[in-house]
């Protein structure tokens, strides 16, 4: 016969002060006959319990960050969200994280992935309106084990002010420049065919 014993109350005071791996005490008596003697043997055996390194492990490649000229401070944030992980990540999400001056506007405020096997990869596109002064957003990647367990991970992407952008209706100077190339042209056309007549 072999009973196996264990301590509830060391293992509750481990899982309690909220580490990652517990250590469990494990009490394994065997008890055995051998023709009229009997015997007994006790062996204390620690049970280490840890985070599974098979684990999905979400990463985030390829990112760019593209202005939307319809609106200003508006932004269009697409990539690549890879499991590098050995097992399944389920009902992954993809959302703007909350941070003061971002808001993540329509038509993407969020994005749904789905599932992702290991080795595999999805495309992902974020749509979000930020603050003059905001130089950083944070991408939120949620997804789920096996078990439903929830995880979250933060990722931060940099956002970069508009460039070479006009808010109050005027002409960008290149344009400027190649409306008077032009005229000089036609202008130079027009004289050089009248001059031949």
């Amino acid at each position: 016969m072999m009973e196996v014993l264990t301590n509830p109350n060391e293992f509750f005071e481990e899982r309690m002060k909220g580490e990652v791996s517990l250590r469990i005490p494990v009490l394994i008596v065997l008890e055995f006959k051998n023709g009229d003697n009997h015997h007994s043997a006790a062996l204390s055996v620690p049970l280490n319990v840890t985070e599974s390194k098979k684990s999905a492990e979400l990463i985030l490649t390829g990112l760019e960050v593209e202005s939307m000229p319809a609106a200003m401070n508006v932004y269009k944030i697409t990539g690549d969200i890879n499991n590098a992980g050995l097992e399944e990540a389920k009902s992954v999400v993809m959302k703007v994280g909350d941070a003061e001056g971002i808001e993540a506007v329509h038509p993407y405020k969020a994005y749904f992935v789905g599932l992702l096997s290991p080795d595999d990869f999805s495309s992902f596109e974020l749509d979000v309106k930020v603050c003059e002064n905001v130089t950083k957003v944070p991408l939120i990647i949620e997804y789920k084990d096996e078990d439903g367990t929830l995880f979250s991970k933060a990722e931060y992407v940099s956002i970069e002010p508009h460039q070479g952008t006009t808010s109050s209706g005027e002409v960008p100077v290149s344009v400027v420049i190649l409306g008077v190339v032009i005229a000089i042209f036609v202008i130079g056309a027009i004289a050089y065919s009248w001059k031949r007549r």
